[in-house]
């Protein structure tokens, strides 16, 4: 952790907590998940694990935040991800009412390529909703990430 400043939590969930972070040596904004070892299956060795990390790493898509970069300590594993600062789909869809159909549209076909290519890698995507689906940022271009 001594190139990164963890900041506020962004979300948090039985696994792990995602911090807004700081990479101290460039001061790029980052998102770090960060795993409890404990809080893992059973089923998840390291080996597991490192195979996990192996794979996101080796995924590119305009709807997924990249993973940068990862390490563990003694009891957690620390995921570093391109920071996804926008609403979710379910605050968007909340905040400004039924979408157009050309924007749902637009924001499903690239869901559907993201989860294609996560079932090329072998990786099924198991709590995809609005809520997980976060906007890289606040502009209305901005494609929605699988979280």
């Amino acid at each position: 952790m001594e190139f990164y400043q963890l900041g506020d939590i962004q979300t948090k969930s039985v696994s792990g907590n995602v911090h807004e972070a700081v990479f101290t040596l460039t001061g790029q904004q980052v998102a770090i998940k960060v795993l409890a070892k404990s809080t893992l299956d059973a089923a998840d060795t390291e080996e597991v694990v490192l195979s996990k990390i192996d794979t996101m790493l080796k995924l590119d898509h305009p709807h997924f935040a990249k993973l940068l970069d990862w390490f563990e300590a003694n009891d957690k594993y620390y995921l570093v991800f391109q920071l996804c600062t926008g609403k979710t789909l379910f605050d968007k869809i909340r905040d400004h009412g039924q979408l157009a159909e050309a924007d749902a549209s637009k924001y499903m076909q690239g869901i559907f390529q993201a989860v294609a290519q996560l079932h090329q890698h072998g990786i099924m995507h198991h709590k995809l909703n609005p809520r997980k689906l976060v906007f890289l940022d606040s502009t209305d271009e901005a494609p929605p990430y699988a979280n």
